[in-house]
């Protein structure tokens, strides 16, 4: 058994307290996640480091990297760089 098929079934046991405070946490989990990744997306694009790559830009070099497609590229990008003047 595959281990999506595994949490599905983890998922329908579960109450829903229990399901709504998993949902809760794998959120936090996310949100912090994202804004580390935008935090060192912001420092190689400081770096320019994206250029070795080939990538015009950090935008590319996410998708190239991360496999993101280009709007939430630029979405994470641009939310990093709004953060930072806050």
């Amino acid at each position: 058994m595959a281990v999506g098929d595994r949490m599905v079934l983890m998922f329908q046991q579960l109450n829903q307290e229990d399901l709504e405070a998993f949902v809760d946490r794998a959120a936090a989990l996310i949100s912090v996640t994202q804004r580390h990744l935008g935090l060192a997306l912001r420092e190689i694009d400081r770096r320019e480091t994206w250029m070795a790559d080939g990538a015009k830009g950090i935008v590319e070099w996410t998708q190239i990297r991360c496999g993101y497609e280009r709007r939430n590229a630029r979405a994470l990008i641009e939310t990093t760089e709004s953060l930072e003047t806050l």
